[in-house]
């Protein structure tokens, strides 16, 4: 049976919360979503907010981006700590 990490269920959650609160307030993809540093619509926020923003256009998008995370992360990291399971994501967005 498969029983998720608490960071893979924060990282669902933080996700659904970013899109659910993107399609009610369509503005905050301008204000989360990255832009080019030397833009003047960038703020240092973005580099985090960024890796939570999904298409507002297809539920799909976010459906199998959290895919992933359930069913990819969790075997391929099972016997990594939460921790080092956590900076994965940012690591591979980042770079």
């Amino acid at each position: 049976m498969l029983r998720l990490t608490d960071t893979i269920k924060h990282l669902i959650i933080v996700n659904v919360i970013f899109y659910i609160g993107m399609l009610i307030v369509p503005s905050l993809y301008n204000w989360f979503a990255l832009r080019f540093p030397k833009n003047d619509d960038f703020e240092v926020w973005q580099i985090i907010t960024h890796m939570f923003m999904h298409s507002p256009l297809s539920v799909l998008h976010i459906f199998l981006n959290m895919f992933l995370y359930v069913f990819i992360y969790f075997h391929i990291f099972s016997y990594i700590c939460a921790s080092a399971l956590a900076q994965l994501p940012i690591a591979c967005r980042s770079g």
